[in-house]
């Protein structure tokens, strides 16, 4: 898990503690006179919660989700030329149980930019789930002659899958590839 600050966990303990009691999110300013910082500290807090996945925001209103488990990183997958082989997982990243319920999870590490059509970039963190079919438009991380992909994902009506590599290449058609993950998740730490 990634460290917390002793501010943050302050933050984090109060929001959820409002939120038990009161049944909704308080405001920057009921924060900031019970916690006595700034608006704009725990303003802070918050977006830094939210990257670490603790909290999560949908406008206004903040939900904490403290119950994490890890998935491995399986190490890096190129956008563009594909790989071998992954690395092997010496590392783990943690994901809120409420977003990852049912399946097998991953992460891999994306390299290069031939994704950024579909708002994957270099160094951004995919969470994948293992599974042998996605729907039409889906993407997929498929291995073809041993190689590993990640791409979007058609099926044509002769059971072949076309393959686009961004929107700016044409269409590659595939007869033999081997579906092994769906992408679920892309997290980018700025």
């Amino acid at each position: 898990m990634q460290k917390v600050t002793s501010s943050q966990q302050n933050v984090l303990t109060f929001y959820n503690d409002f939120l038990k009691e009161n049944w909704r999110t308080p405001t920057y300013k009921e924060a900031s006179l019970s916690l006595g910082i700034n608006p704009s500290a725990i303003y802070v807090h918050v977006k830094n919660l939210e990257k670490k996945w603790l909290i999560d925001k949908f406008g206004k209103y903040i939900s904490v989700t403290a119950d994490t488990f890890s998935i491995p990183l399986l190490g890096s997958i190129a956008c563009g030329k594909p790989i071998s082989v992954f690395e092997s997982c010496d590392e783990y990243i943690d994901v809120p149980k409420s977003s990852f319920r049912d399946g097998q999870f991953y992460a891999l590490r994306a390299v290069g930019d031939s994704m950024k059509d579909v708002w994957i970039k270099s160094g951004d963190t995919l969470i994948i789930r293992q599974q042998s079919d996605v729907s039409d438009g889906d993407i997929g991380i498929v291995t073809i002659n041993s190689l590993n992909y990640i791409r979007s994902i058609y099926k044509s009506p002769k059971s072949m899958i076309d393959i686009w590599n961004d929107w700016s290449v044409t269409v590659i058609i595939w007869k033999n590839i081997d579906i092994k993950w769906k992408l679920v998740s892309v997290v980018r730490y700025y």
